[in-house]
């Protein structure tokens, strides 16, 4: 389905473009997932600034002294559940692609990089997914077109996987088909590739069976000046075939959402595990000793740990800021969800404590900056007054955070938030919301 916010335009502060999943407690309603992307500071993990910026310090900031290091108190971080449907534990991709890409060789090389590197295994292995195999790409010598349906692009991959002889060999459920459409041309898959997103995942019957495939446009610009046209398209695949193996199928949906009491991540990522990192703009990474960007996806053990939730990790230690959110509120996605939040009616104020924690200590305090969902992120209207006591702060620090409900968002019967924490090119967020 389309996404539920108004988009920026490229250049905002952040971009996100997704076609959502569902909720546990909401009717079950799953299509493709798209995967939403950074305009602004998407990079390889290194550079400044991000969301907040935050400048390095020459001292270690924790617990200080001799005293073995503790991360801070916080509350329980989200994790991606199943739905009960089926991964794709032994899984294949094949690449379809134009002759006439000029990233063509690039795309099959980053495919074999992809499933050599520690990469696979780090975002798939927990989740019930084996080590990848590539098969031989699927070179296309006719002329792409400039405007492809996603219906269009169904019956092609219907017409060559069925019949006494199909060109692509037989419908296999455990192959993602992956296609990769070059730069000027533009799918419909409920709005425009390169306008609103620039990938999805679905699923289709061929015959008895059902396949999983991926799209990944090539979108010049789309993830900001920071990424080269090539590294946008190796992003999207990654993103994607992330998820086409995690969560497949759309009936029933495998890992496709989080846990209830984290229920506005996936209202505002997507929720399955590529999209939770799609908004951290450190998300963008080129593995040591590799040549291809990819995107880093969720690992609920590395969240449970403390450590990093989007994985492949960086160098430097994981920090966040966690607000505390103990009310029970429900918002409404695709029906009623009950989930933690706290509770504040229309033009009333109320204060709440963001707790700091790092796994180890850092190169110093790290910014940290409230954020209106709706405004700040996916440039809608204002609908919360945020002021923290402090900009930054260290581990174990609590900082307090006044929120004022300015109007009502109706669409999703709350309003929703997110503090973002930065540090030596290192952005992490939090997603709160409000209950009425």
């Amino acid at each position: 389905m389309l996404p539920s916010r108004p988009l920026l335009a490229p250049g905002a502060l952040v971009v996100v473009t997704l076609l959502v999943g569902c909720g546990s407690s909401s009717p079950a309603e799953t299509s493709s997932t798209t995967s939403g992307t950074s305009s602004t500071s998407a990079g390889n993990g290194g550079g400044g600034g991000g969301l907040g910026g935050g400048g390095a310090s020459s001292t270690s900031a924790g617990n200080g002294g001799s005293e073995p290091f503790t991360p801070g108190p916080h509350g329980p971080p989200p994790q991606v559940v199943s739905l009960g449907g089926k991964v794709i534990t032994a899984p294949k991709v094949v690449a379809i692609t134009y002759d006439s890409d000029p990233h063509q060789a690039d795309i099959d090389a980053a495919l074999k990089e992809m499933a050599a590197t520690p990469f696979w295994a780090a975002t798939t292995a927990e989740y019930g997914v084996g080590a990848l195999t590539v098969l031989p790409p699927i070179h296309r010598a006719e002329a792409p077109p400039k405007n492809l349906s996603s219906f269009a692009l169904e019956q092609t991959l219907v017409g060559k996987l069925s019949g006494a002889s199909p060109a692509w060999g037989e419908a296999d459920p455990s192959t993602v088909y992956l296609f990769i459409l070059p730069e000027g041309t533009v799918i419909d898959a409920g709005g425009n590739c390169c306008d609103g997103y620039d990938g999805y995942h679905d699923d289709i019957k061929v015959g008895a069976t059902r396949v999983a495939y991926g799209v990944a446009c090539t979108c010049p610009g789309f993830d900001g000046p920071g990424v080269s046209d090539l590294q946008q398209v190796t992003v999207v695949m990654s993103h994607e075939l992330v998820e086409a193996v995690t969560d497949p199928f759309t009936n029933p949906p495998a890992f496709a959402q989080t846990d209830d009491d984290h229920a506005i991540w996936t209202v505002e990522t997507g929720g399955e595990t590529s999209d939770l990192c799609t908004l951290d703009l450190d998300s963008y990474y080129v593995q040591p000793g590799t040549k291809y960007m990819i995107q880093k996806s969720w690992s609920n053990a590395s969240a449970l740990a403390g450590k990093d939730p989007c994985v492949p990790a960086g160098p430097d230690p994981y920090f966040n800021s966690v607000p505390v959110l103990e009310d029970p509120v429900t918002i409404d996605y695709f029906g009623p969800w009950e989930t933690k939040g706290v509770t504040i009616p229309v033009g009333q104020t109320r204060v709440i404590d963001v707790q700091l924690f790092s796994e180890a200590p850092t190169a110093g305090p790290w910014t940290v900056k409230a954020l209106d969902v709706n405004s700040d992120l996916f440039g809608g209207k204002k609908r919360l007054d945020l002021t923290l006591d402090k900009d930054s702060g260290v581990n174990g620090d609590v900082l307090k955070l006044t929120i004022k409900v300015l109007s009502a968002d109706t669409q999703l019967d709350g309003e929703s938030f997110a503090i973002a924490s930065s540090l030596n090119g290192q952005d992490n967020l939090w997603f709160g919301v409000v209950g009425n």
